[in-house]
């Protein structure tokens, strides 16, 4: 039986997977050094709040941000590569 002061509220990745998590971290922060410009219009456009709860998670979509969203598939798809149903 585990003790309170062993307990931890946060779930441990088998060693096995450190090396994914990292890498998936690696590529967020890509992503997000890659489309500064494009975030920054985007929140400038955006009429939703910057922080997402419960009480506002659903939001209408905003049609002024597509052409971003668009342009930044198009720069990070695959030539042969598709995503369906956009």
């Amino acid at each position: 039986m585990a003790s309170f002061s062993s307990y931890s509220p946060i779930p441990l990745l088998p060693y096995s997977l450190i090396p994914l998590f990292f890498a998936i971290l690696r590529f967020m922060d890509t992503l997000s050094t890659a489309f500064r410009e494009y975030i920054k219009q985007v929140m400038a456009l955006s009429k939703s709040p910057a922080v997402v709860t419960e009480a506002n998670v659903y939001q209408e979509m905003d049609e002024a941000i597509l052409p971003y969203l668009d342009k930044m598939v198009e720069d990070k798809i695959l030539p042969g590569s598709g995503l369906d149903g956009i």
